[in-house]
C-alpha cells in the first residue's frame, strides 16, 4: 500500500515543479515583453527624428527650441555650408592619402613629405576656419542665450579637430 502513495506524492511534486517552471517562464516572457513594449514606445520620438533626412537639424531645433523662422534660416545656412563641407572633406581625404603614401614610402622626412604635411595642415586649418564661420552664423540665428550655449557646445569640434562631423558633442558639465 505504501508504494502507490509514494508514486502519488512524487507525481504531485513533479506537477508542482512543472507548474512552477511554467509560471516562472511565463513571468520572464511577460517581463521581457513589457520591457520591449515600453522601450519601443519610449524611444518612438527619437527614432522618428533620427529617421528624418535632416535628423541633425531636427535635434538642433528641439535642443535649442528654435522658432520656425530660426529653423528655416539655420536649415538654409546648413544647406549652403554642406556642399562646402563635403568639398573640404574630400580635399582632406586627398591630402591625407598622399601623406599616407609618402610616409609609407619613406624612411625619413623628405622635402616632398614635408611639403605634403604642410599641405595637409593648411587644408585642415582652412576647413576648421570655414566650420567655425558656419558655427558663428548658426549661433547668430539663435536667441542670444541659446546661441552662446550652442557656441560652447560646438567649441569642442574646433578645439578637438579629430572629432568627425558626425561625432556627438555635448556642453562641458558645470561641476
Amino acid at each position: 500500500m505504501s508504494a502507490p502513495s509514494i508514486l502519488t506524492s512524487r507525481s504531485g511534486l513533479s506537477n508542482f515543479k512543472r507548474w512552477l517552471l511554467v509560471i516562472i517562464l511565463v513571468g520572464l516572457v511577460a517581463a521581457v515583453g513589457a520591457f520591449l513594449v515600453c522601450t519601443y514606445f519610449a524611444t518612438q520620438p527619437m527614432r522618428d527624428i533620427s529617421a528624418a533626412p535632416d535628423a541633425g537639424l531636427l535635434w538642433l531645433r528641439s535642443e535649442f527650441k528654435l522658432t520656425d523662422a530660426q529653423f528655416a534660416q539655420i536649415k538654409s545656412l546648413h544647406e549652403k555650408y554642406s556642399g562646402q563641407c563635403g568639398a573640404m572633406c574630400g580635399e582632406i581625404a586627398r591630402v591625407n592619402a598622399r601623406l599616407d603614401r609618402l610616409i609609407s614610402a619613406n624612411q625619413e622626412v623628405t622635402p616632398e613629405l614635408s611639403s605634403a604635411m604642410d599641405e595637409a595642415a593648411r587644408v585642415q586649418v582652412n576647413c576648421r576656419r570655414a566650420m567655425l564661420g558656419h558655427i558663428y552664423e548658426v549661433a547668430a540665428a539663435m536667441e542670444t542665450k541659446q546661441g552662446a550655449r550652442y557656441l560652447q557646445m560646438m567649441k569642442g569640434v574646433i578645439v578637438q579637430p579629430g572629432l568627425t562631423s558626425a561625432a556627438p558633442v555635448s556642453a562641458p558639465s558645470s561641476r
